[in-house]
């Protein structure tokens, strides 16, 4: 009987949505711990073992993680068709509040250092890691509406995608215009099969395959293996620095506010309009929790700079950054927001 309840325990653990969430926070802090206590400054050097022609870091970044943003695509294109998005006011929303949220931040990390070499850091706080800010919103999954999660994923992928033409823009060295051009017309090949209801899985994963192939070879890269962040024993000295009080009120403050001013702006003229369970206090919450930049931002960082040291930095102030962002999301759906209640049917 014990065996059996133990099982069952195991079985909601595992199918629960707050398992990735538990998980994800287990291997971050289990990655610094290796970088900085046990292993040290070779941890992160294991990541290049090569298995066949590939890297783990790059089966990781550009396999795995290509599977990962093809299920939350899955799930939008859903909700795009039949569920929370497929309202055009709904849907536009989510893309102001992300044009809104990478501006802000940007413009934040501008002030403080204008004129000076860390200038061209300004696309570090401009990103919001999807995992990480879907994975601490899923602690509150009796307080959250599902649109919201819905909301928060649309806006972290438009986010991304913008974090990406930014990269590509201004922080990649080659870009293989060929290669991507042939991607891109996948792509839209895609749409178009998907517009005349083309139903061929196999058609999809075989265009989709070939698209990834391009695009992994045009020169812009997906997301990262990053948590493995040397801490050393000077991590305070430059925490006061332009380059990273930039970043921190970038992704702390520049988030909410820009995205909070952008979807007042849009549902006060009517552009936009929320779906019917979200109310001002969960959009407050999402936006703080979209400060947590972590990943893309900790690529950026070491794209937009080539000293060690003020990318050590930049990416230090980045993960505290990040993990107050999501204490705020955390302590204000705590306090401020109330559990949704469920009608019985009779």
């Amino acid at each position: 009987m014990k065996k059996k309840r133990k099982l069952n325990l195991f079985k909601e653990f595992v199918e629960s949505e707050k398992t990735g969430g538990v998980l994800l926070l287990f291997a971050t802090i289990l990655s610094l711990l290796l970088t900085n206590v046990f292993i040290g400054e070779d941890f992160p050097k294991l990541w290049n073992i090569s298995i066949g022609h590939f890297s783990i870091q790059h089966i990781v970044n550009d396999g795995l993680m290509t599977i990962f943003f093809l299920l939350v695509g899955l799930e939008l294109e859903r909700e795009i068709y039949v569920g929370e998005l497929s309202n055009i006011r709904k849907a536009l929303l989510p893309i102001i509040a992300a044009i809104g949220g990478m501006i802000f931040p940007a413009l934040i990390h501008y002030v403080f250092n204008a004129g000076t070499i860390t200038q061209s850091g300004a696309g570090i706080p401009t990103a919001t890691d999807i995992a990480f800010s879907l994975a601490v919103l899923s602690i509150f999954s009796k307080k959250v509406p599902n649109s919201l999660k819905i909301f928060l994923t649309a806006l972290a992928i438009a986010d991304d995608l913008g974090a990406v033409f930014v990269i590509g823009i201004f922080y990649t060295k080659t870009i293989f215009w060929g290669n991507l051009a042939i991607a891109m017309s996948i792509f839209f090949l895609l749409l178009l099969f998907n517009k005349f209801k083309v139903k061929s899985l196999s058609l999809y994963l075989l265009f989709g395959l070939i698209m990834w192939f391009f695009m992994l070879n045009s020169g812009i890269h997906a997301a990262l293996v990053n948590t493995s962040i040397f801490i050393g024993n000077d991590w305070a000295n430059n925490l006061f620095s332009a380059n990273s009080l930039g970043v921190f009120f970038g992704l702390v403050l520049g988030k909410p506010i820009g995205i909070l001013f952008v979807t007042f702006l849009a549902i006060t003229f009517k552009v936009a309009k929320f779906p019917s369970d979200i109310r001002w206090i969960h959009i407050i919450g999402a936006s703080l929790l979209a400060g947590i930049g972590f990943t893309m931002s900790i690529f950026v960082s070491g794209l937009a700079f080539e000293d060690a040291t003020t990318i050590q930095f930049s990416q230090i102030s980045v993960l505290i950054a990040s993990t107050v962002a999501a204490l705020l999301g955390m302590l204000w759906f705590y306090f401020f927001v109330k559990e949704i209640s469920i009608k019985k049917k009779r």
